[in-house]
């Protein structure tokens, strides 16, 4: 099987004080550093966030489970230095159908095997997972008074 290729470009503009990255034909995205908007490293995070909750709820909806919403609270520890050393994902998952013991063994299995971000963070980092399972919303039926 030969190698996938996956590329990117990204540009420093400094006149214009932003950072445009496009991937493929794809419309770019634009960073712009004087508005104080998302730092690289946080867009790194919000990556891996984006990744793990996306997997997580295909491997869910496979299984029948009903999700409305996956939350991931993504929190990078690092030491004294700077150096980044830990990084914690906080899952809350509001579903139907879906028991916490198989959240959370989804969620595990989905940045082990799946997330190709996670796998990035793995090779460098500890990566620590933990779940929280809220239950669907339930449409607020209001009663009309004549």
């Amino acid at each position: 099987m030969s190698p996938e290729k996956i590329e990117v470009k990204v540009s420093f503009k400094p006149e214009e004080d932003a950072i445009l990255a496009r991937a493929g034909g794809k419309p770019p995205i634009s960073l712009k550093l004087s508005d104080q908007s998302i730092a690289p490293l946080e867009l790194a995070l919000i990556s891996l966030g984006a990744c793990a909750a996306l997997d997580a709820y295909k491997l869910l909806s496979i299984r029948g489970g009903l999700v409305d919403e996956i939350s991931v609270d993504v929190v990078m520890e690092r030491s004294g230095g700077g150096a980044a050393r830990a990084v914690e994902l906080r899952f809350a998952i509001r579903a139907d159908r879906v028991g916490r013991r198989e959240a959370e063994e989804v969620i595990t299995r989905s940045i082990e095997k799946y997330c190709s971000v996670g796998e990035l963070f793995r090779e460098a980092l500890e990566l620590d997972v933990k779940v929280r399972l809220l239950k669907k919303r339930r449409p607020s039926s209001s009663a009309s008074s004549p």
